[in-house]
């Protein structure tokens, strides 16, 4: 995460998961760690729908840096 990254909220999920959540001024992100090292990331955009997107994530998490970076410039 980048250094001045908005804290997400984090919990545990029911089936070994652990979940990441941002809520900020019209976007929601959620990212789901699986234990397998896979990313399950969710982006909504209120306000510009076409900008949202889900995906699982691997190997290249710069999409997932991103969507963070611009989540937290909404705080």
């Amino acid at each position: 995460m980048p250094a001045d990254a908005a804290a997400p909220d984090i919990g545990p999920t029911k089936d070994g998961q652990l979940l990441l959540e941002w809520h900020r001024r019209s976007a929601d992100l959620e990212i789901r760690m699986h234990p397998t090292g896979e990313f399950e990331v969710a982006f909504e955009d209120i306000r510009a729908p076409e900008r949202s997107w889900d995906d699982v994530v691997t190997v290249d998490i710069e999409r997932v840096i991103d969507a963070v970076r611009e989540i937290s410039e909404r705080a």
